[in-house]
């Protein structure tokens, strides 16, 4: 029989092909082509240009979006150090641009098979049997939103967020019941907990699992959990301090913004810390179980106590602060960021595979947990806090789901080992058992049982939406043969200008741009003199308009005498002249001289 390691290369490999089989297309044309189907895709390489280009390591404000009035993004230069190397690499080899394309295809790829490698790992923890670890690979692909991070092409830090989180857990579960090296897993996830709440805000729901994991081993067991709560909490100190030198500068350490990484999640972090060794220093006087435990309850409260009492702006929503138009019009439309039962109100088709798919792992999970014993059961009850979490995350932001999939798959993936156990007798049903919990724990599968259900046929629209065709480089190359100048457009667009061509944008889909993504809402929703003079007191050069964009569909229907409407009609206003070719889905404007008024048909304009 081959060693168990061979079963989880196999496995591991045979996920990574299987994701690689069924996005090849999407390679393909990142490759020939060099499009990017996300636009924090396309800001992600903006970023890391700038940053190989010569800009600062700590100056995150991106140079030409909405330039004078910019500010830092919310993202970590930790994201851009695997790119911007992989970059490097290849150009040894290879010109810019050919590298920048592999350093693209080839980060996705490598964050995959690190992630099936923590997968197959937690299965063969958790699972007895030879198909463990492959059914915790396979199941993890059918968890589309997972699957979706770690698309060729895909550099934003989604990917790297799903991996590190997989690394978390792998070790949190490891360490219990080890027989050595339990201190070594608790100082690594006291450092991947810091790090992944470094990169971004979004495993948030998911860092306090490990900390509370380890109190609890040192509530039921003291002296015996002493050293690995001591080495996880001086670990996470000492990343977290780390995190705070290499990425924020001295000047802005002190900065409360509850969006990133800062102040309030730097205190949460020590405070856990402190909290923590300080119950370790205790543990002596403490001897028995209820002892500690009310301990632990006192130290928690305290510590909440403080962190509310000194930021509570981070108890509310993180987008709070936005500008409640850009909220209203923008942000409540991001379908990431909708909570899931907003989700399946406005888009049921999309919503249920990613909720059914969570709660059967859900139950799968707590009967694992049910049926185990010992070591095995606090590990499982260590991945029920995980999907827990996960699941409390999505019903905040669906975006969270793509974490959270792969602890369902491992309910998934004890299901279909119980079912073909060896030692158990097989039953007639067990094949369709089999085939039942597959789709069951797939989101793929629930995808395909929606979509051959009853439904109704709607009406053709007036307008054809097509948001994929605005994010094509071709639909671009016009407007990068014009001279330098500040680009108008809606929202959505914006980064891929931004990565295709060298003008500069007004607008981008980041909560931080509130003046010039409000500049470009009031533009498109304004009558055409109103129009005219915000784009000339923002200094807008050309203005930019996808046929196909929901975006601009929709402020045509809201104002049917504004710009966007215009421009479907194929009437612009005269201010608007025509600046690249008529045919294709992207149209570019020039700004005419401030002579022509803006009430003339542009067939009037001189």
């Amino acid at each position: 029989m081959p060693p168990p390691l061979w079963r989880a290369g196999t496995a591991v490999l045979l996920g990574c092909a299987l994701v690689l089989a069924l996005t090849a297309g999407k390679a393909a044309a990142v490759w020939s082509t060099g499009i990017f189907f996300n636009p924090d895709d396309a800001m992600r390489a903006v970023e890391v240009r700038d940053l190989l280009g010569g800009q600062g390591w700590y100056d995150l404000v991106p140079t030409r979006l909405a330039p004078g009035h910019g500010v830092p993004m919310h993202w970590s230069r930790l994201a851009d150090l695997p790119i911007a190397g992989l970059i490097l690499l290849f150009r040894a080899v290879a010109a810019p641009d050919t590298a920048e394309r592999l350093a693209r295809l080839v980060e996705p790829v490598a964050l995959l098979a690190a992630f099936m490698a923590c997968q197959a790992r937690l299965g063969r923890l958790l699972v007895p049997g030879p198909g463990a670890a492959l059914a915790a690979c396979l199941l993890a692909v059918g968890g589309l939103e997972t699957a979706s991070v770690f698309v060729p092409g895909h550099i934003h830090h989604h990917g790297l967020q799903v991996t590190l989180l997989a690394a978390l857990a792998c070790e949190t579960v490891a360490g219990i019941g080890a027989t050595r090296g339990r201190a070594a897993h608790a100082a690594a996830a006291g450092m991947l907990t810091a790090v992944t709440l470094a990169i971004n805000l979004q495993n948030l729901p998911f860092a306090v699992v490990p900390g509370a994991a380890a109190v609890l081993a040192w509530v039921l067991r003291g002296r015996e959990a002493e050293g690995a709560l001591r080495t996880y909490a001086g670990a996470l100190l000492a990343a977290t301090a780390l995190v705070v030198v290499v990425q924020i500068p001295p000047d802005r350490w002190g900065e409360r913004s509850c969006d990133a990484f800062g102040a309030p999640h730097l205190a949460a972090c020590w405070c856990a810390g402190l909290v923590s060794l300080a119950l370790t220093l205790a543990t002596a006087r403490l001897g028995t179980p209820v002892l500690r435990a009310g301990a632990a309850l006192v130290a928690g409260v305290g510590a909440a106590l403080v962190l509310v009492t000194a930021f509570p702006g981070c108890l509310a929503d993180p987008f709070s602060g936005v500008d409640p138009l850009l909220r209203s019009r923008w942000l409540a439309d991001v379908g990431e960021a909708l909570p899931l039962g907003e989700l399946l109100r406005r888009d049921p088709a999309g919503a249920v595979p990613i909720a059914a798919m969570l709660m059967l792992g859900a139950v799968l999970v707590g009967t694992a947990l049910a049926r185990s014993s010992g070591a095995v059961r606090a590990r499982w009850a260590v991945v029920a806090a995980f999907l827990a979490a996960g699941i409390a995350g999505t019903c905040w932001a669906v975006r969270v789901a793509a974490s959270a999939e792969a602890f369902a798959a491992l309910g998934g993936a004890w299901a279909l080992c119980r079912l073909f156990d060896p030692a158990r007798p097989r039953r007639p049903l067990a094949a369709l058992a089999c085939v039942v919990v597959g789709q069951g724990l797939t989101q793929a599968g629930w995808a395909a049982a929606m979509a051959v259900g009853p439904g109704r046929v709607a009406p053709a629209p007036v307008h054809p939406v097509d948001a994929t065709a605005c994010f094509a480089p071709a639909a671009y190359a016009g407007l990068g043969r014009l001279p330098a100048g500040l680009v108008l457009s809606t929202i959505d667009p914006g980064s891929q200008i931004l990565a295709y061509t060298h003008h500069a944008v007004l607008a981008a889909p980041y909560h931080r741009n509130a003046y010039g993504n409000r500049a470009a809402l009031l533009f498109f929703d304004a009558g055409l003199d109103e129009a005219r003079a915000i784009a000339g007191a923002a200094g807008v050069r050309y203005v930019v308009a996808c046929l196909t964009s929901p975006e601009v569909v929709e402020d045509a229907e809201r104002r049917p005498d504004g710009v966007a409407a215009r421009i479907l009609a194929g009437a612009p206003p005269a201010w608007l002249r025509p600046a690249g070719p008529a045919s294709g889905p992207v149209r570019v404007f020039v700004m005419a001289p401030g002579d022509v008024s803006a009430s003339q048909d542009a067939t009037a304009a001189p």
